[in-house]
């Protein structure tokens, strides 16, 4: 699949079984960080939780497979995504950055942890 189908199917699927959501992480294999960052702005946006099932699913999917793209260069866009994002969001963000660590970009982890809405 190509960065764009991939983010397209991703927008679509409501991956209603755990068979729809394998068949998509296999198809979609290994994601570069842009098409990761393209991912994850789908599960920003505004009225991404109108439908709560849905979006949760959406969220794991996203999970397994930002966890396989390992790009420091992630680290700050996930922090970032941090503020404002709902609990299951944080949850998966919270899982991912670890994983992307990058120390010389502490300070903007420091910096939204300090915010009292943090």
């Amino acid at each position: 699949m190509t960065p764009a189908e991939i983010i397209s199917s991703f927008k679509s699927s409501n991956f209603d079984t755990p068979a729809d959501a394998n068949r998509f992480l296999t198809a979609a294999g290994q994601l570069d960080a842009a098409t990761v960052l393209k991912l994850l702005e789908v599960l920003s946006a505004r009225g991404a939780t109108a439908n709560a099932a849905v979006y949760h699913r959406r969220a794991a999917v996203f999970g397994a497979l930002a966890a396989k793209t390992l790009d420091p260069n992630l680290f700050v866009p996930y922090v970032r995504g941090l503020k404002g994002a709902d609990f299951t969001l944080k949850q998966t963000l919270s899982e991912l950055i670890p994983k992307v660590q990058q120390p010389a970009q502490f300070g903007e982890l420091s910096a939204l942890l300090n915010q009292p809405d943090a």
